[in-house]
């Protein structure tokens, strides 16, 4: 249980930092215009015109801002969820397969049923693929991240 809310506090803190970060870059999208077209328009005998060389000046500026602050929102969240996977909210397993000639022995760590399977000689006149079948499950848990360890 502890591992499904930590599942789903990561998650929610992921969604937060990018609705944050969308509705910073929104809003300091909408101020940078606004003052520009304060700035950038003067009036000269009752005209009022624009002056290009700051114009032009003020747009690699501003795309440049706001490359960086999507460059930055990317790499805070980035930040972020390594940060919070090293803080062990994620279990992993381990489950271990191991095969011989004639059979397979398959189990997690931790837990005392071990899983075998034989492939019998008459399986083979027969044809049955036993391999596909299986009298024993072994059942997994959902949200849990599991190393698989195969031998044979």
């Amino acid at each position: 249980m502890a591992f499904i809310l930590s599942f789903w506090m990561i998650f929610l803190m992921d969604s937060v930092i990018v609705l944050l970060s969308f509705v910073c870059f929104v809003c300091i999208w909408i101020c940078v215009l606004l003052f520009s077209t304060v700035l950038l328009i003067s009036k000269l005998n009752n005209i009022y015109c624009t002056w290009d060389f700051t114009a032009s000046k003020f747009i690699d500026v501003y795309w440049f801002t706001i490359g960086g602050m999507f460059s930055l929102g990317l790499l805070l969240r980035l930040c972020l969820l390594l940060y919070f996977g090293h803080l062990n909210f994620v279990s992993f397993d381990l489950c271990k397969v191991v095969g011989f000639q004639w059979y397979w022995v398959y189990f997690i760590f931790g837990e005392t049923t071990i899983f075998s399977n034989l492939i019998l000689e008459s399986d083979y006149i027969i044809g049955d693929l036993r391999l596909l079948q299986c009298n024993h499950v072994l059942t997994l848990l959902s949200l849990v991240i599991y190393k698989l360890w195969l031998s044979a």
